[in-house]
């Protein structure tokens, strides 16, 4: 009889209490760990154990005979020897074990077991439900609590909700791996009435942890002037200990920060994506003085850093707000114990230095040369030029956007299909990590027409300074050759690139030596062919002549024919002179122009006006010799060499060869004005 009327006070006390929304007291749900750290419920290993604690918060004995607690499954409280004393504790283990202290003789405190294997309290969500019989209804829950979001069986949900013990749409927020949600209060009956643990691994049989475990006054507000102020991905020591995250309280004033909550890339992914918030609570015994620094390491946060993947870190308020992070940063190829800091304006890599003001190195100093357009099978070069900000050995890694990368800082990259591409050049300067991006353009190479007009495989002379082959631009844009390439050779050709600027003007002509190209032409047969820089065929051309090719003689094209000339003293040849323009079907380099000796004395000055301005530019581009009369003493006059100095005069000079002809003009058709000219200077030498 005394049992039953035990049972009713306490039980009647409750009910009546909490219908009238007062302040509960009896036996109630006080802490739960969730999560433990590490897998759960390992035999053998309590700290493994997910377990929930249930306390007596009356002043008196409560029998709980009859009663049954939910967490995963029914278990029943029948077993316990005692009533459970005023402030005593019940911690149920979800793991195996024997029961222990079951007439509460020690401490207060008994230890049941379910004897079960894995998880039994859902990470993500989950409920625990206490009932004050074996019947389970909306008049028999006692307390019951809910976290994460509403649990996949609503019947216990439901039996909270009707019997106004629970609100609806409150849920409590997970707290971190390893540590509990604890009851501050009886008073609102929702997720405010709790709070996340400070201690790791909670508080089982003891008082639950105090709300600020600091005698610092400091203020529960949501603020901007907390800031994530350093992340270390990489320490030298064992990253699942050693690595942190840093916040900086840049107010005067001093923040707790309980209820916060700190994410790295996957886990707020996950959380905007999949609404799973996993983040790490900071706990209420956090806090951050004014102006000062909070180091958290990993052995609290428990997620991993990345440190060669993309990777960021977020900070969100107690009012739910995103406020700050470091924006994805990755640190593949960054040294140990280099860390990602905020140097007030932007993040960047340097030393190491929690707790303290950053440290930075100075700014790498780059200069790059990037083409904004390139084309299908050409070479495109890119470069960039650095100074390092300390000491260091600078890393390049180009990333051209299409899976293909090169590690030096002048480099060249063929594209093999059209397309724009993004990549990007990243300069590793010790910590100090920068990236650009950029685009580029890839099109077909533009094919201008263009022929070959005359080759001059035997010159007079040296062979290697003297071939030439000309080449026409019959485009009606300027062209430069430069990446172009000249393939000679009869069995096999051989390509030798253009490798020097190299232009032609629209409709004009150039001869090509090999102070650009490093051809070679046999004096009896060789197959030529100029090709485009993405390696087609612009335009090809062969000659054979198996007894020899005369020296002295020029291939090129005649009226629509090819055929072997003479070379430079050809007509061709003398009209086409234009310093100011391409040279066209003219070699000239390392010779000096002959004058026929069939051409007499007085022949000079019979051509018109416009062909007296090719004979001065003649006279300018190259040294003219005039052989002697042999009347002439040839130690007086001899044959002579005109010539224009630096200051623009004409100049005669002595060849002491002796040429057995008279001094004649070079070309049909002079004019008066250059006649005058250089009967002047004749006569002078010949009085």
């Amino acid at each position: 009889m005394l049992i039953v009327t035990v049972l009713f006070v306490w039980a009647g006390n409750v009910l009546g209490e909490n219908s009238d929304g007062e302040n509960r007291k009896g036996l109630v749900i006080n802490e739960v760990l969730i999560n433990p750290d590490g897998s759960d419920n390992k035999e053998g290993d309590e700290s493994s154990y997910e377990w929930i604690e249930l306390k007596n918060l009356s002043r008196e004995s409560i029998n709980v005979g009859l009663w049954e607690v939910r967490m995963g499954i029914y278990v029943p409280l029948n077993l316990l020897k005692s009533p459970i004393p005023p402030g005593g504790f019940i911690l149920i283990y979800a793991g195996k074990g024997e029961n222990r202290n079951l007439d509460f003789s020690e401490n207060n405190t008994a230890h049941v077991f379910m004897n079960k294997s894995g998880s039994q309290l859902g990470d993500s969500k989950g409920d625990i439900s206490l009932y004050s019989s074996s019947s389970h209804n909306k008049e028999t829950i006692v307390d019951y609590v809910v976290y994460g979001s509403e649990p996949s069986s609503p019947t216990n949900h439901n039996h909270a909700l009707d019997g106004r013990i629970w609100k609806k749409d409150s849920f409590v927020e997970i707290s971190d791996s390893g540590y509990s949600i604890e009851l501050k209060s009886k008073e609102k009956y929702d997720a405010s009435d709790w709070k996340h643990g400070a201690n790791e691994g909670g508080t089982p049989g003891k008082d639950n942890s105090p709300e600020k475990a600091n005698d610092k006054n400091c203020t529960d507000i949501c603020s901007d002037d907390v800031r994530i102020n350093e992340v270390l991905a990489n320490p030298s020591g064992e990253e699942s200990k050693d690595e942190f995250i840093e916040l900086y309280n840049s107010s005067d004033e001093d923040i707790c920060l309980g209820g916060w909550k700190l994410y790295d890339l996957s886990l707020k992914e996950s959380f905007e994506s999949d609404g799973i918030d996993k983040g790490y609570f900071l706990k209420t015994s956090d806090f951050i003085e004014g102006e000062g620094y909070l180091v958290i390491r990993r052995e609290r946060f428990k997620f991993s850093l990345h440190n060669s993947d993309d990777e960021a870190v977020y900070l969100r308020d107690m009012c739910g707000n995103f406020i700050f992070d470091t924006g994805i940063f990755n640190g593949s190829g960054i040294a140990e114990d280099f860390s990602y800091g905020f140097d007030g304006d932007k993040w960047r890599w340097g030393e190491r230095s929690e707790g303290e003001r950053n440290v930075f190195q100075k700014n790498t100093e780059s200069k790059y040369s990037i083409p904004g357009k390139a084309y299908v099978d050409v070479y495109a070069d890119f470069e960039i030029k650095t100074k390092s900000g300390g000491k260091n050995q600078i890393k390049i890694t180009w990333d051209f956007g299409d899976g293909h990368r090169s590690y030096k800082a002048k480099t060249r990259h063929k594209y093999d299909k059209k397309g724009e591409y993004v990549g990007s050049v990243k300069v590793v300067d010790g910590p100090e990590v920068t990236v650009k991006e950029f685009k580029i353009k890839v099109g077909n190479y533009p094919h201008p027409d263009v022929t070959i007009t005359a080759i001059n495989p035997n010159p007079v002379g040296k062979d290697s300074e003297l071939e030439t082959i000309t080449i026409k631009n019959k485009s009606k844009k300027k062209i430069n050759l430069l990446g172009w390439s000249i393939a000679t050779g009869w069995d096999k050709l051989v390509n030798h690139p253009i490798r020097e600027d190299f232009e032609i003007k629209a409709g004009k002509e150039k001869d090509l030596t090999r102070e650009h190209s490093a051809f070679s032409l046999n004096n009896k047969k060789t197959k030529i062919e100029l090709r485009y820089p993405d390696g087609e065929v612009a335009y090809k051309k062969r000659y054979k002549n198996e007894d020899g090719i005369e020296e002295g003689t020029v291939y090129e094209k005649v009226d629509g024919e090819w055929k072997w000339v003479a070379d430079a003293t050809s007509e061709k040849s003398i009209k086409s002179i234009n310093p100011n323009e391409e040279k066209e079907n003219l070699n000239l380099n390392n010779q000096s122009l002959i004058i026929d000796n069939g051409v007499a004395l007085e022949d000079i000055g019979k051509y018109s006006e416009n062909e007296t301005a090719d004979i001065f530019e003649l006279v300018a581009y190259k040294e003219l010799e005039i052989p002697a009369r042999e009347s002439d003493d040839p130690q007086v006059l001899g044959a002579r060499a005109l010539w224009v100095d630096e200051k623009g005069f004409y100049r005669f000079g002595r060849d002491y060869q002796d040429h057995p002809h008279y001094a004649i003009v070079f070309v049909k058709k002079i004019s008066s004005n250059a006649n005058v000219g250089i009967n002047l200077l004749l006569n002078h030498f010949s009085k």
